[in-house]
């Protein structure tokens, strides 16, 4: 029987030679000027075969002697070792396949005709799943997937858990048009199972002292070294538009008209009614009137980024827009965590326009692109109320300089 020290000791062959180190029983060491590999020979059916059992020194003398015996287990029951290695081979290669990460990918892969909306949300649903990659479609189960939606519930991200779960119907749904899988432990879907997402509490400052706090804190440079003017004018800009954060987040210099070239002299911002939360046949794209403060803070971001796509750029690269959580962190940053979120504006602009500016509910609710009446008078109410909403998105400028003054 051979011994690492017997191999060691064997001379390596020159050239194309090949020697062999023979254990007994058909077990034998393959050695040339390369490598050396265990191999084993066998008969089956009458016919000599041969096994390679892997490279020495990876293998050491006493696995490849129990690799040997368990072949000639399954000689002495009949069975054919090749076939049985290729069987197993191939069942670990379904397997592999059948991951929930490589299925999801695919899926991924056959939306790339979707919008770039809905492309970009894939891969943020994707990378939300990671845990669950390495698992089997099969070994999924509806309590697997709850759990992990619900991470993402307690740290209070609501919406990211019911569109990860939306996400995972996506996958199994592709998984059975295309045979990957039989089962499908999202039927029903999750909604009824997590809190809903309207229920979210996204906490902005209503006091108007502690408003004019905020507002010397994001109109001056002082605490944005770490993450630049970029997201400091998205932040500015986004207290004087009440926009949402992804609508601004995403802003293009297409959409915007400083010089109110296409409305009458008035600088305008336009979104594009598929980048707008809520849309239906009803609606059109929302105009957005910007008071003079406002255009001085897009002309001074013109300065670094008005050569490309987006108004606020990605830290990383001017190719993709501001990332979601960039304005948030750093209101986390300013020591706003748990008062005041981006999303917060809306509430703030609200409460100070209704309560200190004493405006009509209707101008706010369409200033924040909210339905107003039924979805039947909208079809037939295309008036915007502009020249009102310019006035006014002028005076809530005017009283957050008043009130960080």
């Amino acid at each position: 029987m051979l011994t690492v020290q017997t191999i060691e000791a064997f001379p390596v062959p020159e050239g194309r030679a090949i020697k062999k180190l023979h254990d007994g029983n058909g077990l034998f060491l393959q050695v040339d000027s390369k490598s050396k590999g265990w191999r084993f020979r066998y008969r089956h059916a009458g016919k000599d075969s041969l096994m390679s059992l892997g490279p020495y020194p990876a293998v050491t003398p006493e696995a490849a002697r129990e690799k040997a015996a368990a072949i000639r287990a399954q000689l002495s029951k009949g069975e054919n070792p090749a076939a049985a290695r290729r069987q197993a081979k191939d069942a670990q290669w379904t397997a592999q396949a059948n991951t929930f990460g490589v299925v999801a990918a695919n899926y991924n892969r056959s939306q790339a005709h979707k919008s770039e909306k809905t492309r970009e949300r894939n891969t943020r649903m994707l990378k939300h799943s990671t845990r669950l990659h390495g698992r089997t479609l099969e070994s999924l189960t509806r309590a697997d997937i709850l759990q992990l939606l619900r991470t993402f519930e307690n740290v209070g991200k609501r919406e990211t858990a019911h569109r990860l779960g939306i996400y995972f119907g996506q996958v199994f749904r592709y998984a059975r048009d295309d045979w990957y899988t039989g089962a499908d432990p999202t039927l029903g879907g999750f909604g009824k199972s997590l809190t809903p997402a309207g229920a979210i509490n996204r906490p902005g400052l209503t006091d108007p002292s502690v408003v004019g706090g905020l507002m010397r804190c994001i109109d001056a440079h002082a605490g944005f070294e770490l993450v630049g003017s970029n997201v400091r004018n998205a932040l500015r800009l986004l207290a004087r538009t009440a926009v949402r954060p992804g609508e601004l987040a995403n802003a293009e210099w297409s959409e915007m008209d400083l010089e109110g070239a296409k409305h009458a002299g008035a600088p305008t911002w336009v979104i594009p009614l598929h980048r707008m939360k809520m849309k239906d046949d009803n609606r059109t794209d929302h105009i957005v009137p910007l008071s003079r403060q406002a255009v001085e803070i897009l002309r001074e971001q013109f300065e670094m980024t008005g050569h490309g796509k987006y108004v606020f750029t990605n830290a990383r690269t001017d190719a993709r827009p501001l990332s979601d959580g960039a304005m948030g962190a750093a209101l986390e940053r300013l020591d706003y965590a748990g008062q005041h979120v981006p999303h917060g504006f809306r509430t703030t602009f609200k409460t100070l326009c209704q309560d200190m500016l004493k405006a009509e509910s209707e101008l706010v609710e369409r200033q924040l692109a909210h339905r107003v009446g039924s979805s039947t008078a909208g079809a037939y109410d295309r008036s915007q109320r502009l020249p009102e909403r310019r006035q006014l998105m002028q005076d809530y400028s005017d009283l957050l300089d008043k009130l960080r003054d």
